[in-house]
């Protein structure tokens, strides 16, 4: 038996997971001593899995801000969540009208097709909340919307959660990205979901910006990075170094001294 049997260690990418040297010898450690190792993230499963060659994980991705588990290694399609319904694209639909502030509108749903509503198009791009309903394919896993400032990002966030109740969690994903998970199938739930797969008896997460807040608590222990933003700081158990630092190996080493 290894030291890190049991053990579930689910980490963001973006802004928290570096593919370093460093970072890939401490994750290979700790899988070759009994511990499970994915990454948990708003992109997709198949993004993840074209950049983590350097570190294979030998847990099931997760994209989508956990509307998606994939086993990358045999493909198979192990969680899907989202919603089958435009739901969130009405959420946002009377502002896109009347707040310029909302500069692209992207969902991320099964046809994988990157269409945005963009005031200025581009490749891909449409003028319209009806033309991009027609290139959508449902169910849509969660939708980003760009905003012109960071100030924006965080007064729609407050204000579309008061419309969405309990249907959708908003966050900021980087300063001016907001996004629309539904509740049932984010980074906490997505966390949650796959430890109960793995039958894992700890589950570690770490994370650096708002939606990794609820897979923090939803950890038995959950680590922002140092340059995780002031909330998630505030809602983590731990708090290592910078990202830039190789914040994984550190994880990794704390944890090495704890469990052995």
């Amino acid at each position: 038996m290894g030291k890190f049997d049991g053990i579930l260690f689910c980490t963001d990418f973006d802004g928290t997971f570096r593919v370093t040297d460093e970072n890939c010898e401490a994750v290979r450690y700790f899988q070759a001593n009994g511990g499970r190792f994915t990454v948990l993230s708003g992109r997709t499963p198949e993004f993840l899995a074209e950049h983590l060659t350097d570190v294979l994980p030998n847990a099931p991705l997760v994209g989508c801000n956990g509307a998606l588990i994939r086993d990358h290694r045999s493909g198979a399609l192990l969680y899907e969540g989202g919603r089958n319904d435009f739901a969130a694209l009405e959420l946002v639909e009377p502002f896109w009208k009347q707040e310029q502030c909302f500069t692209a509108i992207l969902p991320f749903d099964k046809s994988g097709n990157g269409y945005r509503l963009a005031r200025v198009a581009a490749q891909k791009d449409v003028l319209t909340m009806e033309e991009l309903k027609r290139h959508v394919t449902l169910p849509i896993y969660k939708v980003v919307c760009i905003m012109a400032q960071s100030e924006d990002a965080v007064l729609w966030r407050d204000r579309l959660q008061v419309l969405a109740g309990d249907r959708f969690e908003l966050s900021r994903s980087w300063p001016v990205g907001l996004e629309i998970s539904c509740t049932d199938a984010n980074k906490g739930a997505a966390a949650k979901r796959l430890k109960e797969m793995l039958h894992a008896r700890v589950l570690v997460t770490a994370g650096d910006y708002e939606n990794d807040i609820s897979m923090l608590r939803a950890a038995d222990i959950g680590y922002a990075v140092g340059n995780a933003e002031p909330s998630v700081k505030a809602a983590a158990d731990r708090v290592t170094v910078d990202f830039r630092e190789h914040a994984i190996a550190a994880i990794v080493d704390e944890l090495d001294q704890q469990f052995s």
